[in-house]
């Protein structure tokens, strides 16, 4: 079987989430599967090395301490792994890495599956996503409010039939800005209590 294994973070960064695909990349392969894995990369360049797509990222350590951010969703190397057809995609986070794995993943025509949330989670929310559901417009809010769990959220989108477009679109969109307010509306609120 041909499994694409998607993080936000890889070696050289030591965490829970980087040993985790590691250790699940090389069981895989122990049973014979094709297992290749898309990541970030340290700089703005793309590289592959040893079944290992990094796509060519910027830094968002002003959000959080080591965090890079995709700069190239139209990479060569998204292509060559679309041309390879994974059998299933495999998410660990719902960020950057996500975009790419859930592009490739419909493209493909194959499972997305992440293992972040519960099956019984996933099920008390279904109904959000069903025809006639505006889930859309729901999803453009909540991703613009402080309130909403943003992986969940990007998580059900990738169910849907929402358009690689505008699911790239809401989050541009709405992201940015909803951060940029809740920076100022922190700041100011920080200044007139550190000021009294």
């Amino acid at each position: 079987m041909k499994i694409l294994l998607a993080t936000d973070t890889w070696s050289p960064a030591v965490n829970g989430v980087v040993r985790s695909v590691q250790l699940l990349r090389r069981e895989l392969q122990a049973l014979g599967h094709d297992v290749r894995v898309l990541t970030l990369s340290g700089t703005c360049e793309s590289t592959l090395e040893d079944g290992v797509y990094a796509l060519g990222s910027v830094s968002a350590e002003q959000v959080y301490p080591g965090a890079r951010v995709g700069v190239c969703p139209t990479s060569s190397l998204l292509r060559e792994l679309e041309r390879w057809k994974p059998d299933i995609v495999h998410t660990q986070s719902e960020f950057s890495v996500f975009l790419a794995a859930r592009r490739i993943a419909r493209h493909c025509g194959c499972p997305l599956l992440t293992r972040m949330f519960s099956p019984k989670l996933l099920q008390k929310y279904r109904h959000w996503t069903g025809e006639g559901s505006h889930f859309t417009q729901w999803f453009a809010l909540a991703i613009f409010l402080p309130v909403a769990p943003d992986d969940f959220l990007c998580y059900l989108a990738g169910t849907t039939a929402m358009s690689w477009g505008i699911f790239t679109l809401i989050i541009l969109a709405c992201k940015p800005f909803a951060i940029a307010l809740y920076s100022t509306g922190l700041n100011v609120a920080m200044h007139a209590l550190l000021s009294c």
